[in-house]
């Protein structure tokens, strides 16, 4: 059993009179089944994206709570102490299954992350809170802080440049600061109230907002180049291919062709929006508030309408344009969306705020920060990766009727198919050493092939 639950479970014990722990039961599965957490006759009914190896039913809870406390065989405080043991064990639970894709986690900043960014390599995360005055760097494999770099205030934005060569910070009332990378020297700072920015692709201009409007600055030495009078700007960004740029004001969007300068695309989103981001082709514009809305940028046609956050707070396109990302608060606090149809892929439901969020270059993993102060990496269940040191060895009986396939050094509680000449898919979760095992039997004799995420292995 998970040690969160273990710890739970014993605390839980620890308040529960014998007569009542007798009839405590703990069940441990491994079968594919919905979790139950029985409090009030399954209060919670536990989706199937979050089954896993860890299957609790506490029976009689409901029954023995309402005829001890009316018989007063248990004073009220101990049912209260009770009471919240479950809740944390529940919480505790949904945590194990929810973090089953998580690589690294760390508490670089100790306050709540609102700026996230992946430098362009993907070897770098770059992290800043609202509460304190510097931003953490971290190494993208392993998430250990390699060092920090001092600003006048918070940080609201942050963005590598696209060579890789500065990062770039921006927060309320404090300006735009620039570093140079490795050594994190500070090289100009641009006054600016509003706290965003963008970086142009190919990494000559920095627009921001400024008065009415939206300033340019050369990125090599931070000059001013040139102002548009759009109005008031309170975020932008530049479209991947840089021909576009948007802009933001309330609960409109704007896109603007960078070349003269003409708005070409007004966008209306109903509520206040609170995140922006362009496709990988450019072709589509993500707008966030209380949900989120796809636009095409060709002719400004809603192409779809997300729902599934109490509010969203920050989205990100995969780098090949089939995936959105966006954290938000609550009810999840985290979703992976399928744009080919609109389906999500996966939730988590952490009870936090997510903040920032950013894909990985590659597609494979994406970053993002909780209201918490954490900073997570976590694997794109989509991406059919295993990992890169993974291994696969398969085995067959002497006639070849029994197939068995042994996955190590994956990622830890993650979620793998394993395809038996390319049908029969059978979708197991590594353990906690990234292992899994799979056997076919009843197969036809002979030499067969088995495939789980980028492997491949076959047997005589």
């Amino acid at each position: 059993m998970n040690p969160a639950l273990q710890w739970v479970f014993s605390l839980f014990r620890s308040f529960v009179p014998p007569a009542i722990d007798s009839q405590l039961a703990i069940r441990v599965d491994t079968v594919a089944a919905d979790i139950r957490f029985s409090l009030m006759r399954s209060l919670v009914a536990w989706p199937p994206e979050r089954r896993g190896r860890d299957f609790v039913v506490l029976r009689g809870v409901t029954h023995m709570f309402r005829t001890n406390r009316q018989e007063r065989r248990i004073p009220v405080a101990r049912l209260i102490i009770m009471a919240a043991a479950c809740g944390c064990a529940m919480s505790a639970l949904a945590w194990a299954q929810g973090n089953r894709e998580v690589i690294w986690k760390a508490d670089a900043l100790g306050q709540p992350v609102v700026a996230l960014d992946i430098s362009p390599d993907g070897t770098l995360v770059a992290a800043g809170s609202i509460r304190r005055r510097h931003l953490a760097l971290l190494r993208m494999e392993d998430g250990a802080q390699l060092g920090r770099f001092r600003m006048g205030g918070n940080a609201r934005v942050l963005q590598f440049s696209p060579d890789g060569a500065l990062l770039a910070a921006a927060g309320s009332f404090v300006g735009i600061t620039v570093w140079r990378l490795p050594d994190r020297v500070p090289i100009y700072t641009i006054p600016a109230a509003a706290g965003s920015f963008s970086i142009s692709p190919d990494g000559e201009l920095l627009a921001a907002p400024g008065g009415d409007g939206v300033n340019f600055y050369r990125v090599s030495d931070g000059s001013l180049v040139g102002t548009w009078n759009t109005g008031s700007v309170t975020s932008l960004t530049y479209s991947p291919d840089g021909a576009l740029l948007a802009t933001v004001t309330g609960a409109s969007a704007k896109v603007w062709r960078v070349s003269d300068g003409v708005l070409l695309r007004t966008l209306s989103h109903g509520n206040a929006i609170t995140a922006i981001a362009f496709s990988p082709d450019s072709l589509v514009l993500g707008t966030a508030g209380r949900e989120v809305k796809l636009w095409g940028v060709a002719d400004g046609a809603l192409l779809a309408t997300l729902r599934g956050h109490f509010s969203t707070n920050c989205l990100s396109f995969s780098p090949d344009g089939q995936y959105l990302v966006t954290g938000g608060r609550l009810d999840p606090d985290l979703i992976l969306w399928n744009l080919e149809d609109g389906s999500r892929v996966r939730t988590s439901d952490r009870e936090r705020t997510v903040n920032s969020i950013q894909f990985a270059p590659d597609g494979k993993a994406f970053a993002f920060g909780h209201a918490n102060g954490n900073i997570f990496l976590a694997r794109n269940p989509a991406s059919g990766d295993c990992k890169p040191v993974a291994d696969l060895s398969v085995t067959c009986n002497d006639d070849g009727t029994e197939v068995t396939a042994e996955l190590k050094q994956a990622y830890r509680n993650s979620i793998v198919t394993f395809t038996l000449d390319g049908d029969n898919p059978m979708e197991v979760m590594t353990d906690p050493d990234g292992r899994a095992t799979v056997t076919y039997t009843g197969v036809a004799p002979g030499a067969h092939r088995v495939n789980v995420c980028h492997l491949q292995d076959e047997c005589p």
